[in-house]
């Protein structure tokens, strides 16, 4: 491969050209001149959204269920609002599956119209959605 002075070697002393009547260009403007086509935009996104992982959610079993029925059963008999520790399941809006939290708050009701825990925090959790329920009634996990 030949040597890019020797190639260029007519050229390479030279000044840049700067014309007389229009004002070079700035870095962004020369930058935006390689920027992807206006017609890809968008394309990171869905390939990243294409990427981005959901858990799917888990189902739990009768006796699963009847425990954690018990276990909030005996606490929304306590006369003082315990802490609790839910882990549950939400949705994701873009894609099957979803993901699972894990909230730490003090319960307050149960709200069995729309059959959901109410927390002071202002949080409200659907009981279809939680997997796990602990307390420092019965700390261990079910």
């Amino acid at each position: 491969m030949p040597d890019a002075k020797e190639v260029y070697a007519d050229i390479i002393d030279h000044e840049h050209f700067v014309h007389p009547t229009r004002p070079p260009l700035s870095k962004a403007s020369r930058a935006a001149q390689f920027s992807p086509f206006a017609a890809l935009t968008g394309y990171g996104d869905l390939v990243r959204e294409a990427g981005r992982e959901t858990d799917q959610r888990i189902l739990l079993d009768e006796d699963r269920k009847n425990e954690l029925g018990r276990r909030l059963t005996s606490l929304l008999r306590l006369p003082a609002a315990p802490a609790v520790t839910v882990t549950f399941f939400v949705p994701d809006d873009k894609k099957d599956g979803g993901s699972y939290r894990r909230l730490t708050g003090t319960l307050t009701d149960f709200d069995a119209a729309k059959n959901e825990l109410v927390f002071a925090e202002g949080e409200r959790i659907a009981l279809d959605r939680i997997t796990d329920l602990t307390s420092d009634v019965f700390p261990e996990r079910i």
